[in-house]
């Protein structure tokens, strides 16, 4: 058995990182609106994701069976806290998905999670991950919450690790992915 890959659970604590409670104080680029994940269309959302993630390690494309039963409708899912951003022309080129796991609050305190984090190729390194993240702070500061966490691959190409440091996120829990023949392990 070998490692292949490391993935890191982050947290950031509002006790040592102040933050807003004003999701609008970060605004998003010109031209660009945003909606809750109630009122956005299920097939977009789920395009969009697989969008996102298509040069992602071990990813694949979610489908449409998966993404409605089982991602969107998850019992710590928390829709109104989750925003989608769309360009001027309507289409959706961002999006931040939000969870609780109220089980975790002895250990983590009560935080909230950003399950996913998704900005389209064409549409990277002009601050709308950055700008999600900061209004997903305020929303969780806003609403009591002590701090947030999210899960990252260590080797992300994107660049990820270093965007969740500068916003304040420290590493929390580790994991190793294992392959043994042909079977991985986490």
């Amino acid at each position: 058995m070998r490692p292949i890959r490391w993935f890191t659970d982050l947290q950031l604590r509002f006790s040592e990182r102040p933050t807003h409670t004003d999701p609008h104080r970060y605004p998003l680029p010109e031209g660009c609106t945003s909606q809750t994940l109630e009122t956005v269309d299920r097939e977009t959302l789920r395009s969009l994701h697989n969008a996102c993630f298509a040069d992602h390690w071990g990813s694949s494309p979610v489908s449409q069976e998966f993404w409605n039963n089982e991602f969107l409708a998850h019992e710590s899912s928390r829709p109104h806290l989750c925003e989608i951003v769309f360009d001027r022309s309507g289409a959706a080129v961002a999006y931040q998905l939000t969870s609780e796991f109220p089980q975790d609050a002895e250990t983590t305190g009560r935080v909230l999670w950003i399950d996913k984090l998704g900005v389209h190729p064409l549409h990277r390194r002009n601050g709308l991950a950055t700008t999600l993240i900061e209004r997903h702070l305020a929303r969780a500061a806003r609403d009591g919450y002590e701090g947030s966490m999210l899960g990252v691959d260590a080797d992300s190409l994107t660049g990820a690790n270093v965007l969740y440091a500068r916003i304040g996120y420290t590493r929390r829990y580790g994991g190793v992915r294992y392959i043994l023949g042909d079977a991985q392990y986490s």
